[in-house]
């Protein structure tokens, strides 16, 4: 590929959910049983006490605020922005 035909840094979008989360990963965790899930997220119940409460692994997807607007989670919309309204995430249930 010729550099004309290389994109350049500046155009490329991000990548969707974090750098590590490759189609492969996603699906093979869907193909193990994993569900996209809709957590309700609010000062006194956020993402820590979910995972405590379930003991689930997941995979944070979008973040949807409390005034309707979607967000992609990832290295520059992290999840931390996210405190309050629905989390979407890739959700399956971890070996104890």
């Amino acid at each position: 590929m010729s550099d004309r035909e290389r994109p350049a840094n500046e155009f490329r979008a991000p990548r969707l959910f974090g750098a590590d989360i490759t189609y492969q990963k996603l699906a093979s965790l869907i193909g193990r049983g994993a569900e996209i899930k809709a957590i309700n997220l609010n000062k006194e119940f956020d993402l820590a006490a979910y995972k405590e409460k379930n003991g689930s692994g997941l995979i944070p997807l979008f973040s949807l605020t409390p005034d309707g607007k979607l967000r992609v989670i990832n290295e520059e919309a992290p999840l931390e922005d996210a405190i309050e309204g629905k989390l979407l995430a890739l959700v399956w249930a971890t070996q104890n």
